[in-house]
């Protein structure tokens, strides 16, 4: 089940590096996969994902610039 997700994370990678996607009124490259998503992906693949509050921690996004 792991093996599949990580596939898809690989091949949005190398697919969309300039993309950008609004979340949350922040900016994230799509390209700039971090931890937090790592790890989230792969807990909710093993049916342990944490809460949303727990999750919050590891957020590292920067404000956009609006661009």
């Amino acid at each position: 089940m792991i093996l599949p997700i990580l596939l898809a994370l690989l091949l949005l990678l190398e697919s969309s590096q300039s993309l950008r996607r609004a979340t949350m009124g922040y900016q994230l490259k799509v390209g700039q996969v971090t931890s937090w998503q790592i790890t989230r992906t792969l807990r909710q693949a093993q049916g342990t994902s944490p809460s949303v509050d727990s999750g919050h921690r590891f957020l590292s996004l920067s404000k956009g610039t609006g661009e």
